[in-house]
C-alpha cells in the first residue's frame, strides 16, 4: 500500500505538495557554486540527489492520488446523471393540499398505490 491508497486524494495531495515544496527549498539552499571546493560540491550533490529522489517519489504518489480522485469524481458524475425509478422514493414523506385547505400527510409509495387504484378503476 502507498500513501495514495491509505488516505483520501485531497489529503494525499496536500501532503505531497508540502514535502515537494520542502525538497525544492533544500535544493535551492544546496545549489553548487563556482567557488565550492570538492567537499562542498560532494555534500551539495548528495543533498540535491536526495531531494530530487524525494520529489520523484512524492510526485508519483500525487499522480496516483489525482487518478484516484479523478476516477471517483467521474463515477459520482455518472451516478448523479442516472435516472432513478419512482419505486426508490416510496418512503419519501409528502403533504398533499386540496383547494379546501385540508392537508394530508402520506408517503410517495402510498400515494402511488392510491393513484394506480384510481387510474386502474379498482
Amino acid at each position: 500500500m502507498t500513501l495514495a491508497d491509505d488516505v483520501p486524494p485531497e489529503a494525499c495531495l496536500a501532503m505531497c505538495a508540502e514535502v515537494i515544496i520542502d525538497h525544492v527549498r533544500e535544493m535551492t539552499a544546496a545549489m553548487p557554486g563556482v567557488d565550492d571546493g570538492p567537499e562542498d560540491l560532494a555534500r551539495k550533490y548528495a543533498i540535491l540527489g536526495r531531494a530530487l529522489r524525494g520529489i520523484r517519489e512524492y510526485s508519483k504518489e500525487g499522480l496516483k492520488a489525482v487518478q484516484i480522485g479523478s476516477d471517483s469524481a467521474a463515477f459520482l458524475m455518472i451516478e448523479s446523471g442516472k435516472h432513478k425509478p419512482l419505486s426508490e422514493f416510496g418512503d419519501v414523506e409528502m403533504k398533499i393540499s386540496v383547494d379546501g385547505g385540508s392537508t394530508v400527510e402520506t408517503t410517495f409509495g402510498k400515494f402511488q398505490e392510491a393513484a394506480e387504484k384510481i387510474i386502474g378503476g379498482e
